[in-house]
């Protein structure tokens, strides 16, 4: 399989640095459709995975990114919290370490495919952008409180598009075809 990494390239190397979270947007929005469509129809095609495992990468690594922005920016504590800045409070600096966790090992997944080309590598690679994405842009939330849900914010970008990319449909396919796959090729080894 040959797959054309220019543009793929780019993206991971936004989402692979400390990238303003307006480009990395837009160039996940340039992947996630205007319109809605089942990415189960592209569940086949290791191109699409490998295409849709990149921007899954970049809204992780956005919404990582914006997290880490709105503690800094928060001036109040929470009631419960432990420290008077949001920044300082150890809780809050243990979620920002599992989000950043979460996404480098996807970061490390998603660049091993984005090398190998190889099937097995690239649905690995789909399913761990697609799962590290919604559960960053969930997680986000439970760090950043009630204020994370006001409208001027459109924080739940991140959550909607992570939907639309890694859909549940899409999420079974993609484990049942690994698992095919990973069966078949103990077969051809036995």
């Amino acid at each position: 399989m040959t797959v054309t990494t220019s543009p793929l390239r780019s993206l991971t190397a936004i989402a692979r640095r400390k990238p303003e979270v307006d480009a990395v947007r837009d160039a996940a929005a340039a992947v996630v459709p205007a319109q809605p469509h089942s990415v189960d129809d592209h569940a086949d095609d290791p191109v699409h995975l490998l295409t849709d495992a990149v921007a899954l990468l970049g809204i992780a690594s956005a919404a990582h990114i914006e997290a880490i922005d709105q503690v800094i920016a928060r001036r109040r504590s929470y009631w419960q919290g432990n420290a008077e800045v949001t920044a300082d409070d150890p809780q809050i600096q243990a979620i920002i370490g599992e989000l950043d966790t979460v996404v480098a090992e996807t970061r490390s997944l998603v660049g091993a495919a984005l090398d190998s080309q190889n099937d097995l590598d690239i649905r690995r690679a789909w399913l761990s952008a697609a799962e590290t994405a919604t559960f960053v842009s969930t997680r986000f939330f439970d760090e950043l409180g009630a204020s994370a849900t006001q409208r001027g914010k459109n924080l739940e970008w991140y959550w909607q598009a992570a939907q639309e990319l890694g859909s549940a449909s899409t999420l079974s396919r993609v484990r049942t075809d690994l698992g095919r796959l990973l069966v078949q090729e103990s077969r051809a080894r036995a």
